[in-house]
């Protein structure tokens, strides 16, 4: 073990480092680095110097060492607040080893107090999930009246209407056939293949339910599964707990399920996607960022403010009385609500979601001093001048700065230089690369225009990765790039000019606007800017036009 005292300037990472003169077949190596090789390992104080980084790198790459990457706490060491600057939390420690130890030791992780026996995982699991899921039943706010929207009688009469054989079959048949079975041990497969044999009890078991002459707790017997979240789950918290029901439990929620689902755009919001058939992701990015540009570019005496709240568990914490209480009030039929109501009585400790005070920020435009005290005392949420990223997206102020997208070239490069990139033979690094490059760069491009340097970057990241090059060693590039992007029917690799597939995502967005004008976010830029369409369907583009808009006309 060599320790080397940093210098007044911080570590030396160049040639003479003695991390370059590592001989022993197998390494690995821990420790306080006091360097950090991307900037998503560093928030608050100087700037992130990304060229000290990139030799941090260059040097890993060089020594042929892999970071391990770690669990816990994003952050190793924590700074004061010095130089007008907040204060500076970096990832300083790090496992790093070569591609030996990873083949020798590739399950191998670390981890405090480790939990083996069955009992105690038992009591383990059980108390954490009970108090992550459940509080003490206190008194709930009425729901407000006549702020729901009503369904219309059509609906009304379509939610009661008397169950089929013909309906039970086609639930029945949309059901995948080898899902995970409940706790009587039978698949969708058995009741499909059987369907001739056993539909008349099964049918008239659904029926008879949804009648309300026998009730669904006979059959609400479920097995409480704990899947994980992540990878590499060490902790009770990288699992989440899902429920394998009874296939004749499932056919009847999804029968109420396919008869609501004819009717959900009459109940909920616009804005919302997470369950609306049609609707997509991108269309509340480009809704939220259109909103915030029309507010930074507002002038006047009103004041304007923004409010991010990240919503914790928002789907496990909802009472069950304030979902009774919606039913009601939307006008669902008595019979149908108590058939939902009987599906979930034993669930009652579940709790009301709360938002997440460390994730949730104010924007504040045009507001004064004395104005956003009273703001963060009664919100309890931090005033920010930058809202950072909306699902994934930067909420982008004013100009478009490189750095905002330094986080998509960090994670492609930490994809691509791990341990499979080292051991991949070239038709495996052409694959990675499609898959990394695809999934990390097309999902922003949905919603704007990429600089052309950051497109730049990426496709040298792909190109350097695929040919095999390192910093010290440059491999020849046996094909032109413009023949690497080519479909491989006309003699490419099947790789994307990314510039190019930028422009043809965003000309669908331009399309979308004049094929789909029911959706929201179509209805948010037509009132934005289709105003200024001429006679000869010319549309102009000001500079003081949202970056989405620019490239999506």
């Amino acid at each position: 073990m060599t320790i080397l005292p940093p210098g007044a300037d911080g570590p030396k990472w160049g040639a003479d480092n003695p991390m370059l003169c590592i001989y022993v077949s197998v390494v690995l190596v821990l420790g306080d680095f006091n360097a950090i090789a991307l900037a998503e390992e560093k928030c608050g104080g100087a700037p992130f110097d990304p060229n000290r980084a990139a030799r941090f790198r260059e040097v890993l790459e060089q020594s042929g060492l892999l970071d391990l990457g770690s669990t816990g706490p994003r952050f190793t060491w924590r700074g004061v607040a010095r130089g007008g600057y907040d204060r500076v939390f970096e990832r300083l420690d790090r496992a790093i080893c070569n591609a030996e130890w990873r083949t020798l030791f590739g399950d191998t992780s670390a981890d405090g107090t480790l939990i083996t026996e069955e009992e105690a995982l038992h009591a383990h699991a059980t108390d954490h999930f009970r108090r992550l899921l459940s509080r003490e039943r206190g008194p709930i706010q009425s729901t407000i009246p006549h702020c729901f929207p009503q369904l219309s009688p059509t609906a009304l009469q379509s939610l009661v209407r008397p169950v089929t054989v013909e309906e039970v079959h086609r639930t029945l048949f949309d059901m995948g056939p080898f899902k995970a079975p409940g706790s009587d041990g039978y698949q969708v497969v058995f009741f499909q293949s059987n369907w001739e044999f056993i539909w008349p009890s099964l049918f008239e078991f659904i029926r008879q339910i949804m009648e309300g002459a026998t009730s669904i707790s006979r059959v609400n017997e479920t097995l409480l599964i704990l899947i994980p979240k992540i990878k590499r789950s060490e902790t009770i918290h990288h699992f989440r707990p899902i429920n394998l029901c009874n296939v004749s439990y499932k056919l009847v929620t999804k029968t109420i399920a396919n008869r609501l689902q004819g009717y959900i755009s009459e109940l909920v919001s616009s804005n919302q996607v997470s369950f609306v058939p049609g609707h997509q992701i991108h269309d509340n990015i480009v809704v939220a960022l259109e909103l915030v540009h029309t507010m930074l570019c507002m002038r006047g005496r009103k004041k304007f403010m923004t409010i991010k709240v990240d919503l914790e568990k928002a789907y496990d914490r909802f009472l069950w009385d304030f979902i009774d209480d919606t039913l009601v009030a939307v006008g669902v039929p008595s019979q149908l609500r108590a058939i939902i109501m009987d599906c979930i009585p034993t669930m009652t400790c579940y709790s009301s979601p709360r938002h997440q005070r460390t994730k949730s920020e104010r924007c504040v435009k045009f507001c004064t001093v004395s104005m956003r005290c009273p703001g963060k005392r009664l919100s309890s949420f931090n005033a920010t001048s930058s809202l950072g990223r909306y699902l994934g997206v930067p909420v982008v102020h004013g100009r478009l700065p490189r750095d905002h997208f330094l986080h998509i070239i960090n994670q492609v490069q930490v994809r691509l230089s791990g341990y499979a990139g080292k051991t991949l033979s070239l038709a495996g690094r052409v694959t990675l690369a499609k898959s990394v490059l695809q999934a990390m760069s097309s999902y922003i491009m949905h919603t704007m225009k990429l600089p052309a340097l950051i497109c730049s970057d990426l496709e040298k990241l792909c190109r350097s990765f695929v040919w095999g090059h390192s910093s010290n060693q440059r491999k020849i590039h046996l094909v032109n790039w413009q023949t690497v992007t080519q479909p491989l029917a006309r003699g490419g690799l099947g790789l994307r000019d990314l510039s190019l597939f930028n422009d043809a995502i965003l000309a669908k967005k331009g399309w979308s606007v004049i094929t789909n004008q029911g959706s929201l976010w179509v209805r948010v830029v037509a009132s934005k800017y289709m105003d200024r369409l001429d006679a000869s369907l010319q549309l102009r583009v000001l500079a003081i036009d949202s970056w989405q808009w620019k490239g999506i006309a």
